[in-house]
């Protein structure tokens, strides 16, 4: 259960007490004791102070009335139950103030009532006890192996058996309990039976902390070393540093001829001229190999880094340096580490030679040009010349080949191409010893420099002789003949009907235009000479001089000769031909006016006019399509008009012409003008408007008037009324104008309804200073004292005159005339009554009489 504590800041209340830690509420003071602050751990007594007595007092409930008075805390060795009231404190238990308490770790409560901490049993020795434990600990709470546990022990691993002892049972009670560690074997702390194996390379005496090292130069290749005896001596070929289970062997390369020994440095390189070739040496094991050389620390007596270099031998087993080697008899080899009867040096291959000192046996070839069938050889000049009509390569052993064809190998020749067959000359035999053997290039034919085959001139071009040496020897077959084969010897003739330029391979037919009357007829010749009159036609392969085959240009076409243009050319357009050989575009004849000579297929000339000028259109002379010349905009072109054909004639008036090439003129709408040749209809200027169609000038248009406005152009009636306040009196564009002219603002004085042709004067006895009056009933009314004579008044028109006077309205200075026994002044309201001691006996009076 979880357990509560008096924590600052939540001290108890006044009236009640916290007697302990890990109570879960404050208890209540018992009867006739208080506490006087919070935070009390006690009572005391009330010796009658008020503070008893208001504990005393009775209680309230929330309802109103009077409530039980509070329970009565639990008397020690009990603790209070919600449903039954204080019970008996269970085992595991302590109760003080009502409350149970777990006994603490470390203890036991075996029986019930157990009133206070110490009232709970210790845990014996040999055991330890949890927290609110409830009889004595059983077996499976005893103390584990390597730990004792004394009486009042709370946790199972509190207490270690120190370092350097054991406890190997359980429930073990004091620390005299952990036996002194074995020999052999060490303990740390809580180490459990006899302790733990010495490990090898060290020893361990009875009751040790730690493992001790075998000191250097000894080792234990086993486990439970006891003393610094157990410590073997390192043996010879060994060295055994501190702590050593297993000897270190000396490395290949090394020896060690001593025992005891703890350092790398211990091991001794190997001596000069010897090997060691294996681990944990006493002594040098191998002599060094022949052709080898072993310095000091050498781990093999072969090792290829210390083979005597190429060129060198050697057949001692005792060198120590690269210099000791000795240099290679002439007329051999010596490769890397040759020596001894396993390496030889090796004998100087044919074709070879061999100096003091070679590297290897092909290292110096005989010189182009020679040869050796022999071996062994020491110089150069042993080497022979090879024969004639072979070639002999670098260090061959025999001639390497037979002389190429097309080339001679005298003696000493050193490649099979070295001396060609000169230019013009060949040769298809192999072998050939002298320049005699080469042969000449036969005609048709070039021969370059080494040629075994002679090559045949390309077509389009010949040779007749022998001896060619190249493709410039060939030259191109000459014009009017031809060459189409290779390897020609004689050009051969084109023949009439035919033609050809110099290096043709074929003969082409005579070109259009032309004519080819000779057997050998060259292209200059045609293009330039024989070209076909203006007014014939020549075809394709003419043989013949045209005049004598008499073909004329046909007829719609014209001719103007081969050297223009070779085919007949038809009549252009807005043209049109009505007979045979014609020489030049000028013959052609002109369409005439009214009429369009047009053909959209070349194939089909003109040969007559192709028809009259379509409506919308007009025809000048030489005219081709027939759309050529549409009529513009603001005229207009009909044939059943018996319009001329040759010009369009303006649009009338009252009609307009739109767009191009128009054949009926359209009329004009309402609300726009037109006169003689429109192109679009003229709207009424804004302020008219045109109430019916087909006007033909702007003063046909009518004038906006009367109290009314035209806004905008193009209007078939007037656009609305004057505004209120505002007057339109001619062409006004807008219903509230106010430039003058055409209308303005109601000016003061006056006043304008809706559709207002000028301002109506406010009436007699009334004024207006303000403008765009809107209709009479704001006219102002005259002022008393003042009149307002006629209309359009802006302001009243004077004081009413003395002896009268006005009330308002008035029209005239004498509005009212002043009664007997009264008088007024200018400008008066009313008449006043004459003054005590004076009278008035005739009106108007404008003063008293005395």
């Amino acid at each position: 259960m979880p357990r509560w504590v008096n924590l600052p800041g939540r001290p108890s209340k006044q009236g009640s007490f916290c007697p302990q830690e890990g109570l879960s509420q404050p208890l209540s003071c018992p009867p006739g004791e208080q506490t006087t602050q919070r935070g009390q751990s006690s009572c005391q007594r009330c010796n009658g102070t008020a503070g008893c007595q208001a504990s005393r007092s009775p209680l309230w409930n929330r309802a109103g009335g009077p409530r039980s008075r509070p329970q009565q805390p639990c008397p020690a060795g009990m603790h209070r139950d919600e449903a039954v009231g204080c019970v008996s404190c269970p085992v595991g238990y302590y109760c003080v103030g009502g409350a149970a308490i777990q006994c603490p770790a470390g203890s036991y409560g075996a029986k019930e009532g157990i009133q206070r901490e110490r009232d709970c049993s210790p845990c014996p020795a040999g055991f330890y006890c949890l927290e609110g434990m409830s009889r004595r600990p059983s077996p499976q709470f005893l103390c584990p192996p390597g730990f004792y546990c004394e009486e009042g022990t709370a946790v199972p691993h509190g207490s270690p058996c120190p370092a350097g002892t054991a406890g190997g049972q359980l429930g073990q009670t004091s620390r005299a309990s952990c036996k002194r560690c074995e020999e052999g074997r060490y303990c740390p702390e809580g180490s459990v039976g006899p302790g733990l194996p010495c490990a090898r390379g060290r020893y361990c005496p009875a009751g040790t902390l730690r493992e001790m090292f075998c000191p250097r130069g000894t080792f234990t290749p086993h486990e439970g070393a006891q003393s610094i005896k157990d410590c073997l001596r390192c043996p010879a070929g060994f060295y055994c540093p501190e702590g050593t289970s297993d000897p270190v062997p000396c490395q290949p390369g090394s020896f060690n001829p001593l025992d005891g020994q703890d350092s790398p440095q211990d091991c001794r390189p190997c001596y000069p001229g010897k090997a060691c070739t294996r681990v944990a040496l006493r002594a040098p094991d191998v002599d060094c190999m022949p052709g080898f050389v072993c310095p000091p620390g050498s781990a093999r007596p072969n090792l290829p880094s210390n083979a005597c270099p190429p060129g060198t031998l050697s057949n001692r087993t005792d060198l120590t340096d690269h210099t000791q080697c000795q240099l290679c008899p002439a007329r051999f080899a010596c490769l890397r580490g040759t020596g001894g009867n396993q390496r030889p040096p090796l004998a100087c291959f044919p074709g070879h030679y061999c100096p003091v000192g070679t590297m290897f046996p092909t290292q110096y070839k005989c010189p182009p040009g020679t040869w050796s069938e022999r071996s062994g050889l020491e110089s150069e000049r042993e080497c022979r010349p090879c024969p004639r009509g072979w070639y002999c390569l670098t260090g061959t052993g025999a001639p390497s080949g037979r002389c190429s064809s097309g080339h001679y190998c005298p003696d000493g020749t050193m490649y099979g191409t070295q001396h060609p067959c000169p230019a013009g000359t060949h040769s298809t035999m192999m072998g050939n010893g002298q320049r005699a053997d080469c042969l000449m290039c036969p005609p048709g034919h070039f021969c370059k420099e080494g040629t075994s085959k002679p090559t045949p001139c390309p077509p389009t071009t010949y040779r007749r002789i022998k001896g060619g040496q190249g493709p410039r020897d060939c030259p191109l077959c000459p014009a009017g003949y031809y060459c189409p084969q290779s390897a020609t010897v004689q050009p051969r003739v084109c023949g009439v009907g035919s033609y050809s330029d110099e290096g043709s391979v074929e003969c082409l037919p005579c070109r259009q235009g032309h004519y080819c009357s000779n057997e050998t007829t060259s292209e200059e010749v045609m293009l330039n000479v024989m070209v076909c009159p203006p007014g014939f036609l020549c075809y394709q392969g003419l043989d013949r001089e045209p005049q004598r085959s008499a073909v004329f240009c046909p007829v719609g076409f014209y001719c103007p000769g081969g050297g223009i243009n070779p085919n007949p050319i038809p009549c252009p357009n807005g043209t049109y031909g009505t007979q045979s050989g014609l020489k030049d575009e000028s013959d052609c004849l002109m369409c005439p006016a009214g009429m369009f000579c047009f053909s959209q297929d070349p194939d089909q000339p003109i040969t007559e006019p192709t028809g009259s000028c379509p409506d919308g259109h007009y025809c000048p002379p030489g005219t081709g399509p027939p759309n050529s010349f549409p009529c513009p905009p603001g005229s207009f072109r009909n044939d059943s008009l018996r319009h001329d054909g040759e010009n369009c004639v303006p649009c009338p008036a009252r009609h307009y012409c739109a767009a191009p090439a128009s054949h009926t003129p359209s009329g004009c709408p309402r609300g726009f003008y037109c006169p003689e040749g429109s192109t679009v209809p003229t709207p009424c200027e804004e302020g008219t408007y045109g109430p019916r169609a087909a006007l033909s000038d702007a003063s046909e248009c009518a004038a906006c008037g009367g109290g009314r406005y035209c806004s905008g152009v193009g209007q078939t009636e007037p656009s609305g009324t004057c505004e209120a306040g505002f007057y339109c009196r001619h062409r006004a564009t807008t219903a509230t104008p106010i430039d003058g002219p055409s209308g303005g603002l109601c000016p003061a004085g006056s006043y304008c309804p809706p559709g207002s042709p000028h301002p109506s004067p406010c009436p007699s006895g009334f004024f207006s200073n303000s403008t765009g009056l809107q209709h009479l009933q704001q006219c102002v009314s005259c002022p008393p004292g003042f009149y307002c004579l006629g209309s359009n008044n802006s302001a009243p028109s004077g004081p009413c005159a003395a002896g009268f006077y006005c009330t308002g309205g008035a029209d005239s200075p004498m509005q009212m005339e002043a009664e007997e026994g009264h008088f007024s002044l200018e400008g008066a309201v009313r008449a006043q009554s004459c003054p005590l001691g004076t009278f008035q006996p005739v009106s108007p009076v404008r003063r008293m009489i005395m």
